[in-house]
């Protein structure tokens, strides 16, 4: 995508805003004072104190509509109005319906700081020319289902407390929700974006539904914060589209699903490696020893759950989704399964076969992509998948050297079943050893008596701790082993033959492990 054409023309539509709200103000001051007597007449004004309607319905405003300050206290009905002239509805109070329904504004609609205590009926509306509905405060519903923005839609800091329905809205100018605050549920569902849909620090408290929203051009989310779902199922973009999330904060779940053929330019992609993934994590703490202790355990005996844990992660879905087009840091993520119907009324779990082709398929994007954190993160969590049926040989295999990622582990397991063998082999030295009626004697290591603690000292105790890690060792390591020299008539001679197998394997990975190198 060539940005230098993107980046001008956004600074053309600041500009354009810029110009005409200062032609705006000019208007607005010279009406003033022409018109002062019969602006007083509406504005300032407090309707409705008998509790009746307020009925403007179908009525036509030619010139100005001037309802600045004015306090409507029961229902303000303008549906089907006709705006030919600017409408003034600054610092407007509504503490009941405002219905403006099916009403066209062929002029500018100027909502500035107004405040709706109840329903904002703007459905279907139609504004021709320059909507401003900054710092415009909606207390319950707002509702612009189907309403056509023909010019500049300006919802900057404006705050939406339950609902903000703009399904099937048609923005065909820009739709400017810098810094707007959605609380409850933001739903742009079936929404049409002709031009440059800016959501620049806007913050999504609950859900930001945009599910087969149409996408033209940039949509701009850098520095916006998402908490709980975003979703972008089914999303229509055209050559140019561009999605912008660098230093977003990403929420909790993704739905990326049903996007088969993501047309972005073959320069772009849907990037999220530049949001800000860790922001809830970043609060520097008191270290507490007892919880980090209590993590080291986890992560030694659990380390496929341990590593979920560590950082905040976001759970994304991308079935039946090109995968190409997505750019993610799987250190941060985790893929979650459904399949939603067009309705979203049914939602099926899917096969297995299509779960591992799409962890195929990402698998094979991060090796082409060289991301080697993610591809790990994401094989580990493939071969948990893969080994469902039988988890207690998978946990060993993940447990042993995690799938071969952490080869360490090996070196470290096979020091502490030399350890635990060690130890046993502490109070069977008597046994194992003894020239005579030993199971397998070594010349290297002397005899011992049956193990008594109150005739041994300190000395005595260390002494036959050492040889009997050397006894294990020799056994563990020694590639010469004879098994003739075995004493078979014993029954401990099982437990030496566990302990030569148990080396043999460890011996076999070590070995392994050098060749490679």
């Amino acid at each position: 995508m060539n940005t230098e054409k993107i980046v001008p023309a956004y600074i053309g539509h600041i500009w354009r805003f810029v110009l005409v709200f200062s032609l705006l103000f000019i208007l607005c001051t010279i009406s003033k004072i022409a018109h002062g007597k019969n602006h007083k007449s509406i504005k300032d004004t407090v309707y409705n104190n008998s509790g009746t309607i307020t009925n403007f319905s179908n009525v036509q405003f030619d010139s100005w509509a001037y309802f600045s300050n004015a306090h409507f206290r029961s229902w303000a009905n303008f549906s089907d109005a006709q705006f030919n002239a600017p409408a003034i509805f600054t610092s407007v109070q509504f503490d009941s319906v405002a219905d403006f329904s099916y009403a066209n504004f062929n002029s500018w609609a100027y909502f500035y700081d107004a405040n709706f205590n109840s329903w904002a009926n703007l459905s279907h509306v139609k504004f021709d020319s320059i909507a401003y509905f900054s710092h415009t405060h909606f207390f319950l519903t707002a509702d612009f289902f189907r309403a056509q923005f023909n010019s500049w839609a300006d919802f900057s800091d404006a705050h939406f407390d339950i609902l903000a329905d703009f399904s099937n809205t048609r923005f065909v100018s820009l739709a400017y929700f810098y810094n707007a605050h959605f609380n409850i549920f933001a739903d742009f569902s079936g929404s049409y974006f002709d031009t440059l849909a800016n959501f620049r620090y806007a913050h999504f408290d609950s859900v930001a539904d945009f599910r087969y929203a149409h996408f033209s051009s940039l949509a701009d989310f850098q520095y916006a914060h998402f908490k709980k779902k975003i979703i972008l199922r089914n999303v229509y973009v055209n050559q140019n589209v561009r999605f912008d999330f660098n230093n977003s904060v990403l929420p909790d779940t993704i739905d990326l699903s049903n996007n088969p053929v993501l047309s972005l330019e073959l320069r772009s992609t849907m990037d999220f490696t530049l949001a800000d993934s860790l922001n809830d994590t970043k609060n520097i703490q008191q270290v507490n020893y007892w919880q980090e202790l209590n993590r080291l355990i986890k992560f030694y005996f659990y380390p496929h759950a341990i590593s979920f844990e560590s950082n905040r992660i976001h759970w994304i879905n991308l079935y039946n989704t090109d995968v190409s087009r997505i750019k993610i840091d799987y250190t941060h993520f985790k893929l979650y399964f459904k399949d939603i119907d067009r309705q979203d009324t049914l939602s099926r779990d899917l096969s297995d076969d299509t779960k591992a082709s799409i962890y195929e398929q990402l698998l094979k994007d991060f090796k082409d992509r060289g991301q080697t954190d993610s591809y790990e993160k994401l094989d580990i969590e493939y071969r948990w998948f893969k080994g469902n049926n039988n988890p207690l040989l998978t946990g060993f295999i993940d447990w042993w050297w995690r799938f071969g990622y952490e080869k360490w582990r090996i070196f470290l397991h096979s020091f502490i079943i030399i350890l635990f063998f060690s130890l046993i082999n502490f109070f069977l030295m008597h046994k194992l050893n003894d020239r005579n009626n030993g199971v397998y004697q070594i010349d290297l290591v002397p005899e011992f008596l049956p193990f008594k603690y109150s005739e041994n000292s300190v000395y005595r105790i260390l002494r036959r701790l050492w040889f009997s890690l050397v006894y294990t060792s020799i056994i563990f390591f020694l590639l010469t082993f004879k098994i003739e020299k075995i004493n078979f008539a014993k029954p401990i001679s099982i437990w030496i033959m566990f302990i030569y197998t148990i080396g043999l394997i460890c011996v076999g990975f070590i070995a392994n492990l050098i060749l490679q190198k």
